[in-house]
């Protein structure tokens, strides 16, 4: 499956939100201010069925999906580039050596695939 997994995600969010979660105390002389995720205690805790969860597990299943579908758009663009550059190969060969039997017909059809093909995945993208 290529698509972010909302019930999933979901479901660890309502497992979070019906723990009560109570910030640790700091001291406000050591306190500093960071961009990155960092683990929390055991009280960021939620039950999932029998199992803890945190909110370090909701990120690690939404850095899962978003790798996921990163691998899967390189993917597709890779194998679209490939497509691209073998039309590209037989659009010269048929202007070189016209009536080569290459129909320009069909290479027009296969660049409007290989084109509908990169906007469908654009959607894709734009959906994940």
């Amino acid at each position: 499956d290529q698509y972010i997994e909302y019930d999933t995600l979901k479901t660890v969010v309502k497992a979070l939100a019906e723990t009560e979660l109570v910030m640790p105390e700091r001291n406000v002389n050591s306190y500093t201010t960071s961009l990155t995720c960092q683990g929390q205690d055991s009280n960021f805790a939620g039950k999932l069925g029998t199992k803890d969860v945190t909110q370090e597990d909701f990120f690690k299943a939404i850095d899962r999906d978003v790798q996921k579908i990163g691998n899967f758009t390189a993917n597709q663009v890779k194998q679209s580039k490939q497509k691209l550059s073998t039309l590209e190969r037989d659009v010269d060969v048929a202007v070189n050596n016209e009536g080569s039997g290459v129909s320009l017909q069909s290479l027009e059809l296969r660049a409007k695939e290989i084109g509908d093909t990169f906007l469908d995945l654009e959607k894709y993208i734009n959906v994940n």
